[in-house]
C-alpha cells in the first residue's frame, strides 16, 4: 500500500497545487455545509448533495481553464496565465457571496436566497443600499478586503496554476487526461457523466416531490428554486386540489347577496401588543383608535397567526387552510369573488415573486402590482400602493376585492423620514448583534414603535384614497398582521424561527359600518378570516374551507401553528373553559415548552414540569397527530 501511495504521489506531483487547490474548495464547503445544517436544522443529506453539486462546479471550472491551453496561440499570450487565474477567482467570489448571503438570509428569514430577490436588486443597486438597515461600512469593507484577498491569492498562484493546467491538458505529459487516445477517450467519457450530474440534479429539484428531502434547502438548488416545496403536487396535494376544485365548480355563482367591496389589508410583521388599540402604552395607532371609538372598528382580543412566516401565514389567511393543506389551487378567498362577478386588484407592497407568492395568487384578477411594477419607488417602500391605485379605476357599481400588502412594521420596510418619534432611534441594525441575539431591545422597540406609527398613517391615507374612488362605502374592511417580531423576548429577534407570542399574536380588525353583532371578538386565527367576510356578505362558507365565522359564537378547541414551512418548529394552541395553553414543540432541538397565556401572556412560566400529566399527554398528542406529516 505504501509503494502504491507513494506511485500516486509520484504521479499528482505535477499537479499538486492544482490538487491543493481543489482539495482546499472542497474542505471550505464541507465546513460551511455542515455549519449551515447545523445551524438552521437543514436534513444531513443536504451535505453530500452539496459536496456533490461543489464538485461539478470544480469540474467545470477547471475545464473552462483547461480547454484553453489546447491552443498554442493562447499558451504563448502574456496574459494567458492572469486570465486563467480570474476564472478560479470569479467561481470562488461568487460562491462565498452565495454563501454569506444564504447563511444571512436564513438567519433573517429562514430560507435562501433566490434568484428572483436577487434580480430585483441587480438593477436597483441604489434601492438596496438605501434599504438595507445596516451600517455600510460594516457590510462592505469587509468584502472588498475579502475579494481584494481573493483576486491577489490567485494571481499569485497564477504561474503556478497553469503550469499544472499544462500537465493536465496538453497531451503526452505524465498526468495529462489526453496522454494517449485511450486516455483521452475515457477521460472524455467521464467528463461527460460528470457534467450530465448538474443537469440531472436540476430535474430533480425541478420535480423534487419524488424526493425523501426539500433541495430547496440546498444552497445552490436553493438560488434556483422558488416555488415553496408545500405548492409542489404529490399525491396528498393533488387530491386537496381536486377537492377544493370540485367545491368551486359545484359553488353557486350569481347568487343574491350584499354585494359590497371586500379589503383585505395585511400588514407585514404586525404584532397586536405594541398597538395603543390594544392597550400598548405608547399611542401607536391613532387613526385606528378614532375608528375603534366611532363603534365601525371591532378587534379580536387574541388573534393569532398560522405560520411566522410570510408565505404561508399569507396563504392560509386567503385560503382558509391550515399549512399542511395548501396547495397550488386551492380554492381561495378572491376566487369566490371573482366567479360572483368581483374584480380583483392586488396591490401589493415587496416583491411577490419571492417564494412563489405570485404564483400562488393565480391570474384571476383585474389588476396587480407589487414592488416590482413601481417605478417611483423602492420595492419594500409603502408610498408605492399608492401608486399602484392610482392606476385602479374610480367605483363604477362593480363590487371589488383589494389585496394590499404593507412592508413599514417589517424590519426590512422602508422607514419614512417623518417616521421617527422615540428617541433613541435606530437607523441602522447592527447585524453582528442581530445574528448574535444580543440586539438593544430599546433600540428594536423604539424603531419597531416609529414603523407601527408610519403603518397607521398609511392606512389612514389608504382609507381616505379608497373613499375618494368610491370603495370605501358599503365595505367590509379586515386589518391583520402576517405574523409578528420579536424584539428581544426571549433573547429573539425577528421571526421565522419562534412561535412565542411576540412572533405568533396578530391584530385583526374589522371595520363593518353596519351594526351587525360578531359573537365571538375574543379569539381567532388567520384562517378565520375568508369565513367571517363570506359569511358577512350572505354567502355560504365552503366546505373545504377550515376557518370559522366570527359572526358565529363558535371558537376553536385547538389550532395549530407553524415558525415555518422549512422548520420542524410547531405550536399547538388549545382552549378550555378556563385557561388556553400554548404546547411549543421544537423537533429540531427536541425541546418542549407549554404556557398558560391567560395568566402568563409573555410566556416566562414554562409548565412542563408542573402541569397535569394528561394535559401534557392530551397536547403531544395533538401536535403528532397534526405535524407528523406536515410536508405531505
Amino acid at each position: 500500500m505504501t509503494k502504491k501511495l507513494k506511485h500516486l504521489r509520484a504521479q499528482l506531483a505535477p499537479v499538486k497545487g492544482l490538487v491543493y487547490i481543489l482539495a482546499g474548495h472542497l474542505l471550505f464547503s464541507l465546513l460551511y455545509i455542515i455549519v449551515f445544517v447545523w445551524r438552521f436544522g437543514s436534513k444531513m443529506v443536504i451535505a453530500p448533495l452539496h459536496l456533490l453539486l461543489i464538485l461539478q462546479m470544480i469540474l467545470t471550472t477547471t475545464l473552462l481553464m483547461g480547454i484553453p491551453l489546447l491552443f498554442k496561440r493562447f499558451r504563448r499570450a502574456k496574459a494567458a496565465k492572469f486570465l486563467v487565474a480570474l476564472i478560479p477567482a470569479c467561481g470562488s467570489i461568487t460562491l462565498l457571496f452565495l454563501y454569506i448571503a444564504d447563511y444571512v438570509s436564513n438567519s433573517f428569514w429562514g430560507g435562501n436566497i433566490t434568484y428572483t430577490l436577487t434580480w430585483d436588486y441587480l438593477f436597483r443597486f441604489d434601492a438596496l443600499v438605501k434599504q438595507l438597515p445596516v451600517n455600510v461600512l460594516w457590510v462592505y469593507v469587509p468584502l472588498t478586503l475579502i475579494i481584494i484577498c481573493i483576486v491577489v491569492s490567485y494571481l499569485f498562484l497564477a504561474r503556478r496554476l497553469f503550469q499544472n493546467l499544462e500537465e493536465l491538458f496538453l497531451p503526452g505529459r505524465i498526468c495529462s487526461l489526453f496522454k494517449d487516445r485511450v486516455r483521452g477517450a475515457k477521460s472524455a467519457v467521464a467528463m461527460a457523466l460528470l457534467l450530465l450530474g448538474f443537469p440531472a440534479f436540476s430535474y430533480l429539484a425541478a420535480h423534487r416531490q419524488s424526493l425523501a428531502v426539500d433541495v430547496s434547502q440546498e444552497p445552490i438548488l436553493g438560488f434556483f428554486i422558488t416555488t415553496p416545496t408545500f405548492l409542489i403536487d404529490n399525491h396528498k396535494r393533488l387530491l386537496i386540489k381536486l377537492a377544493d376544485r370540485s367545491v368551486r365548480e359545484q359553488y353557486p355563482r350569481q347568487q343574491n347577496f350584499d354585494r359590497k367591496n371586500v379589503i383585505f389589508i395585511i400588514a407585514d410583521s404586525l404584532r397586536a401588543d405594541h398597538l395603543q388599540l390594544y392597550g400598548y402604552e405608547r399611542p401607536t395607532t391613532p387613526f385606528l383608535s378614532r375608528l375603534a371609538k366611532s363603534g365601525s372598528l371591532r378587534k379580536v382580543e387574541m388573534g393569532l397567526a398560522m405560520c411566522a412566516e410570510t408565505v404561508c401565514s399569507v396563504m392560509s389567511a386567503l385560503s382558509s387552510k391550515n399549512l399542511k393543506h395548501i396547495c397550488s389551487q386551492n380554492f381561495t378567498i378572491y376566487d369566490l369573488l371573482h366567479d360572483q362577478g368581483y374584480e380583483n386588484y392586488f396591490i401589493l407592497s415587496g416583491s411577490h415573486d419571492w417564494y412563489g407568492m405570485r404564483e400562488y395568487y393565480g391570474k384571476e384578477m383585474k389588476f396587480y402590482f407589487d414592488g416590482r411594477d413601481s417605478r417611483r419607488y423602492t420595492l419594500n417602500d409603502d408610498h408605492l400602493l399608492f401608486e399602484g391605485l392610482e392606476q385602479v379605476p374610480d367605483f363604477a357599481g362593480t363590487p371589488a376585492f383589494f389585496y394590499f400588502h404593507l412592508m413599514s412594521p417589517h424590519y426590512s420596510g422602508v422607514k419614512f423620514d417623518e417616521s421617527s418619534h422615540y428617541l433613541p432611534k435606530d437607523q441602522k441594525l447592527d447585524v453582528a448583534a442581530f445574528l448574535g441575539g444580543d440586539y438593544n431591545a430599546a433600540l428594536a422597540r423604539n424603531n419597531y414603535d416609529d414603523k407601527v406609527m408610519q403603518t397607521d398613517a398609511v392606512l389612514q391615507q389608504l382609507f381616505e384614497a379608497l373613499q375618494s374612488k368610491g370603495y370605501l362605502q358599503n365595505s367590509i374592511v379586515v386589518i391583520l398582521g402576517d405574523h409578528g417580531d420579536g424584539l428581544g423576548e426571549h433573547g429573539c429577534f425577528g421571526h421565522v424561527h419562534h412561535l412565542y407570542q411576540a412572533q405568533m399574536r396578530i391584530p385583526i380588525l374589522i371595520y363593518d359600518e353596519a351594526k351587525v353583532r360578531y359573537a365571538n371578538l375574543k379569539l381567532a386565527t388567520q384562517i378565520d378570516i375568508a369565513p367571517t367576510l363570506i359569511d358577512r356578505l350572505g354567502l355560504p362558507i365552503p366546505a373545504c374551507w377550515e376557518g370559522m365565522s366570527l359572526l358565529k359564537p363558535d371558537v376553536r378547541e385547538c389550532s395549530y401553528h407553524y415558525a415555518s414551512p422549512r422548520l420542524e418548529r410547531y405550536a399547538v394552541l388549545y382552549k378550555t373553559d378556563k385557561a388556553l395553553y400554548k404546547y411549543i414543540h421544537l423537533k429540531d432541538d427536541e425541546e418542549e415548552q407549554l404556557y398558560e397565556l391567560m395568566s402568563d401572556p409573555e410566556e416566562k412560566k414554562n409548565l412542563l414540569l408542573t402541569a397535569d400529566p394528561a394535559l401534557i399527554e392530551t397536547l403531544r398528542e395533538r401536535c403528532r397527530e397534526n405535524f407528523e406529516d406536515k410536508q405531505n
